[in-house]
Parts: structure tokens; sequence; C-alpha cells
């Protein structure tokens, strides 16, 4: 997954401020402290250093992704997380439409469906995850693989991921946990298109939110994105930040 990191990284190219946005609810929980990033960029560099490819390289290799599907359920009703088939390809498709300009695809590897009500409903970051995640991750470190839960106790959260760096440490631990309500055609308000999946996804191969750091220092690490104090929560113009552009609000890697 390092190398599929990469990949994405060499292809980027409100009504209200929200003054204090730590006790907004979380929809992705992905939020790793400056330290940690300043870590994972060193050692991105390191790696591009090893491999030694070009932007140019990677972009001719147009690589695609192996995607398996964990699909956690509670009972046989969609409502208990048991997601048609058809709808993970449609998830996958959305995955594909979004990442095309990125020179990187999406195909659907495998759908495994497992009832375990309490893994559907309690799952979490430090929650039941490490067993669920070491009984049904497949592959190595260039496949991803998604797993589809409740947050039953987790209020507002849609999902979050595994950072590339992660994965030399805790290999197991890789991946997305999803709510399956995001998948497109299931069912969660204004966040039932597929785009959630977009979003971690990106974390996956190795990018932060849009305001990553506020509005000091390197925010997420991408030159053209313009630095953001905190997270969008609805798709209207403003400058949290006072630069010379607006904020983000339609990256994926922001909450809008």
């Amino acid at each position: 997954m390092l190398f599929f990191g990469l990949t994405t990284l060499f292809a980027a190219s409100a009504v209200l401020a929200i003054p204090t946005w730590s006790d907004m609810p979380k929809l992705c929980d992905n939020h790793p402290s400056q330290d940690a990033v300043r870590v994972m960029e060193s050692n991105f560099l390191k790696q591009k250093e090893i491999l030694g490819i070009t932007a140019e390289e990677v972009n001719a290799l147009r690589p695609t992704i192996d995607v398996h599907f964990h699909l956690i359920q509670s009972g046989e009703n969609m409502s208990e997380g048991n997601i048609p088939d058809t709808l993970i390809q449609d998830q996958v498709d959305v995955l594909n439409d979004h990442f095309m300009t990125s020179l990187l695809g999406f195909k659907l590897a495998s759908i495994n469906h497992i009832t375990n009500p309490t893994w559907f409903k309690y799952v979490g970051t430090g929650t039941h995850q490490d067993e669920m995640k070491k009984q049904l991750r497949k592959g190595g470190a260039q496949d991803l693989n998604v797993y589809t839960v409740s947050f039953e106790n987790n209020g507002g959260l849609l999902g979050y991921a595994t950072f590339p760096d992660w994965y030399r440490s805790n290999p197991s631990d890789d991946g997305v946990v999803l709510r399956y309500q995001t998948v497109p055609g299931v069912s969660h308000g204004d966040y039932n298109t597929g785009k959630v999946l977009v979003h971690e996804v990106g974390h996956w191969l190795g990018l932060y939110h849009t305001f990553q750091g506020g509005c000091e220092g390197s925010g997420d690490q991408v030159v053209d994105t313009p630095a953001e104090e905190g997270p969008a929560w609805v798709c209207e113009t403003r400058n949290t930040c006072g630069g010379i552009r607006s904020d983000p609000i339609h990256n994926f890697m922001d909450y809008t």
C-alpha cells in the first residue's frame, strides 16, 4: 500500500466558520497529530527515494487495486447490514469514477458476508476490530479491505482508515471500516452516495484531511490545497484562514 500511496500523492497536483470544531461530531476518525504527520511524511520521502521512481513512471503503470468487502451483519435484512452484492459493485464503480484522474483503478475481488451481531454493533477504533480484522483480512499491502458495520455506539461516525505508513508495524489492521448505510442504495441521509468510501480510501492511500493542522504549517501536504481552519459542514463558500483562495469545500478530503 505504500506504493499506491505514492501514486496518489504524485498525481495530486460556511454558513459559519467553526471556531472550535473539536466538539463537533467526527464523521471520520482519522485525525493524526502534527507530530504523527511529520513521521509519516518523513517515511514517505524515504520510501520515494528507495523506489527511485518518477511521477511519470508511476502514472504509466495505471495500477488496479483489488477490493475485498467484508459485510458484517446482524441478520438477513438490509437494515441489519446484509447489503446486496449489486450495491457493492455500485460502490466500487463510485470509487473508479472519482479516482479516474489519479489513474488508479479498483476491481471488486471478493464479497464476504459475516453474521456477527457483536461486530456489527460495536466495532469501532479500538473495540472488537482487532479480532475481526485478524480473522477476515485478505491479500497483501496492495489489497484494499473494506469492513461494513453499523457503528451503533459511535454517534455520527461514518468511517475510518489506516494510513500507508502503518502497514509495516501492523499489517492485519490495514483497511477501511465503513458505516454500511453509506453504500449507495442503502441510505444514510446526505451520505448515501458512496463518496464516504472515496474519502476513506483517500486516507488509505496517504491523503490527509484538507483541514489537517488548521491554518498553520503544511496542511494536507498537497501544494494546491488552500489552508482550512476546520471541517466544512455545508457546501457554502467560506475562507477560514484568510488566504487568497476559499476553503476547499468540494474536495473529497473535507467533510462536505
